[in-house]
């Protein structure tokens, strides 16, 4: 944000029914739900902003109001996100550090602020730009990219473990 913005966008980020005025992206709940019918194994990841006193909260209402609570009961909260296994991380950050090199391997969901001219470190991931093409995006990911353990096998589960982060469900973006 430009600096003289900043303590405002904060204000209004980190009040109280913030996170809960969103609405979620068009066919983002049937997405997650055709990706566990398929088989595999998703889960909700985000980095709650612990300057604000309602965000934890609010991110799970919002999850059980527009998701269910099952999807509740599939909440990863987590500051660094370097640290949860799983194959795919589907996420808008266009830089995600952490003290651990992550197993999985992301997918930016594409917004204006993570375009590959604004973000050229994200040149040649793939990108969903949409929900209903979230399919094509999984299918373009290099798995063998993946941090294997020392057995050469990669980490996790024999299911495909798919991170999504919560923020994506809200719709702040241009695109349904």
């Amino acid at each position: 944000y430009p600096e003289d913005m900043r303590g405002i966008l904060e204000k209004v980020y980190q009040s109280p029914g913030f996170l809960m005025s969103f609405q979620p992206y068009a066919l983002a709940k049937q997405a997650l739900e055709s990706m566990t019918e398929a088989g595999l194994d998703v889960w909700i990841c985000t980095s709650p902003n612990i300057y604000s006193d309602w965000n934890i909260q609010e991110n799970l209402l919002w999850i059980k109001e527009y998701l269910g609570i099952d999807w509740a009961k599939k909440l990863i909260l987590t500051k660094n996100k370097s640290m949860i296994i799983g194959d795919v991380l589907i996420d808008d950050k266009p830089v995600i550090s952490g003290f651990m090199d992550p197993t999985w391997i992301q997918v930016v969901a594409d917004q204006p602020y993570n375009s590959v001219k604004l973000c050229p470190q994200l040149d040649g991931l793939q990108r969903i730009y949409q929900w209903r093409n979230y399919i094509s995006a999984l299918a373009g990911v290099d798995l063998d990219k993946r941090l294997v353990g020392p057995d050469g096998r990669p980490f996790g589960t024999e299911k495909l473990v798919i991170l999504v982060d919560c923020r994506l469900t809200p719709s702040k973006a241009h695109h349904s």
